[in-house]
């Protein structure tokens, strides 16, 4: 294995040393030959040396060096098992590998060390196809420490590579960032490896929380611009000139990310009252998510269906909001992006009188807490760049975090967006007139709002919640106070009552400094929120 990558490394090209093997005939030189041309991608001479290779094999070392590549090489299962066609391949090498970890008294062409490490490759390959991302990042480990006690540089560096993008596609990225500063400490930005592991460390980065740290790597890296849209993206920030070609976004790794969150935030740009153009804009971004659903990576997915159930809350279709977040892969500790804004939706649907509980408001609570305790005790978390995103995405949660019993710290903020109803309506320092307070009350109960006597002034005062995020308005959300409170006092523990009241006093429940013409409407609303205490 060494004097392969020896001579490949001195300028020796692939297709001449595999020529070179394949006249050996023999059955490892055919097999390293068929490593070589898969490398090549030439497929048919691949496999017809896979073939003469295993009609030759003469030992048990050389069977399993066979099997192993041929099954690494994706040849797959049908030339390799004539029997025992019930065992696993996972079992299967499994059992080979203790085979060859044992002693042989056999003479071999090929080392025991080198076999090994082909059957790891193998079953690598194989927990990856199941989606067993543990077992594939203890034999990426294994594959490591073994060309390491090789002093194999390039198959340790192949190795590493297979441990990273595990690592990274498992969401243990607290892990994949590490290591990827361990490489990057080695690295210079002439090497080709350089530019992929720096975009390595900003997906890292991000999904951790740390958004300063992702948008600092991005631009430091030219190659880098898709990944500083994304990063924007989350913050809900776009710009015309990076994002308003959806065929160039659909087509990157990641761009579609950039796209789908755009769709969103172009619903948040329309004013509360355009409730028809408000159901155009999350259909048109519900087929743009799901377009994404046939992506099945394990992080991707938890993602996507948290994008389908922000699209279905703004139609109002609870059911199907709840539905998406069923059946959902277990999530990495460390994927703290993603856990945060699933929690958030939980702790949305949760908090919506028409939507059947995912689980109570109170267990929403625990774990929002302890993603953003867990995010500060990482040294390259940021429950700072959560709080952030989760206050973008999910206000009313957000708010909720900021005034129950035992708020998260970063989420204080948020409480801006809670509207204080006693002689006048204020939310985010800015006055609201009455008419639109009732609107917001209404909206936020189910009741069709007065739009009526919302005249042309109204609508100015209103339009100061709008502020600008890079080309898109942003209509800050209001977040009734009432709402929160029916959420404290169904709790029913002393310490959420107790908020409850406080809350009561402070914000107020109803709107008083209303005129009297608007008594009606605000004396059903009064029915309805005491109903619900």
């Amino acid at each position: 294995m060494a004097w392969e990558e020896r001579l490949i490394r001195d300028g020796c090209s692939l297709e001449a040393l595999a020529d070179e093997l394949l006249t050996l005939n023999r059955p490892v030189p055919l097999t390293r030959a068929a490593i070589l041309l898969n490398r090549l991608r030439d497929e048919g001479r691949r496999d017809n040396a896979l073939k003469q290779a295993y009609a030759q094999v003469r030992n048990l070392l050389e069977h399993h060096y066979v099997f192993a590549v041929s099954y690494a090489t994706r040849r797959g299962r049908a030339m390799l098992l004539a029997d025992d066609s019930e065992i696993t391949m996972s079992d299967l090498l499994q059992q080979y590998l203790a085979q060859v970890r044992c002693e042989f008294s056999e003479a071999a062409e090929v080392s025991r060390s080198e076999v090994e490490y082909r059957l790891l490759e193998a079953l690598h390959y194989d927990s990856m196809a199941t989606g067993d991302h543990a077992q594939a990042i203890v034999t990426a480990k294994e594959m490591v420490l073994l060309s390491t006690v090789a002093q194999v540089p390039e198959i340790e560096e192949r190795a590493r590579r297979y441990y990273r993008s595990t690592v990274a596609l498992a969401g243990r990225y607290h892990e994949d960032l590490t290591e990827r500063l361990k490489v990057l400490q080695r690295l210079t930005p002439a090497d080709d490896a350089y530019a992929r592991e720096k975009k390595g460390l900003a997906v890292a980065q991000l999904n951790l929380g740390d958004l300063d740290g992702a948008w600092a790597t991005a631009q430091q890296e030219p190659a880098l611009p898709i990944h500083a849209t994304v990063i924007q993206a989350f913050r809900g920030i776009f710009s015309s000139n990076e994002t308003a070609d959806s065929a160039i976004l659909g087509d990157q790794v990641i761009g579609w990310i950039a796209l789908c969150l755009r769709r969103l935030a172009e619903i948040d740009a329309l004013p509360p009252w355009q409730e028809k153009q408000r159901r155009t804009g999350a259909l048109t971004a519900l087929a743009v998510v799901q377009e994404q659903k046939w992506r099945t990576g394990m992080t991707d997915r938890p993602f996507i269906a948290w994008l389908e159930a922000k699209c279905r809350l703004e139609l109002g279709e609870y059911g199907l909001a709840r539905h998406a977040l069923n059946d959902m892969p277990m999530l990495e500790q460390e994927d703290l992006l993603t856990r945060t804004l699933v929690a958030g939706m939980q702790l949305e649907l949760a908090l919506t009188d028409s939507a059947f509980q995912i689980q109570s408001v109170t267990r929403s609570e625990q774990e929002i807490r302890s993603i953003f305790e867990y995010a500060r005790t990482l040294r390259y978390g940021s429950s700072q760049g959560l709080a952030e995103v989760f206050r973008r995405w999910h206000p009313r949660p957000a708010a909720y975090m900021a005034v129950c019993p035992s708020p998260v710290s970063e989420l204080l903020p948020a409480a801006e967006a809670i509207l204080r109803c006693h002689q006048k309506a204020e939310a985010y320092g800015v006055i609201l007139p009455p008419v639109t307070t009732l609107n917001e009350f209404q909206r936020t109960f189910g009741q069709p709002p007065d739009r009526s006597s919302l005249s042309s002034n109204a609508r100015f005062q209103y339009g100061k919640l709008a502020v600008q995020r890079g080309d898109l308005s942003y209509w800050r959300p209001v977040v009734i106070a009432a709402q929160l409170i029916i959420a404290l006092a169904q709790a029913q523990t002393p310490a959420h009552q107790h908020m409850a009241v406080r809350l009561t006093a402070e914000y107020g429940l109803i709107p008083e400094h209303l005129s009297q013409r608007f008594e009606q409407p605000v004396q059903h609303l009064s029915e309805i929120i005491h109903n619900r205490l």
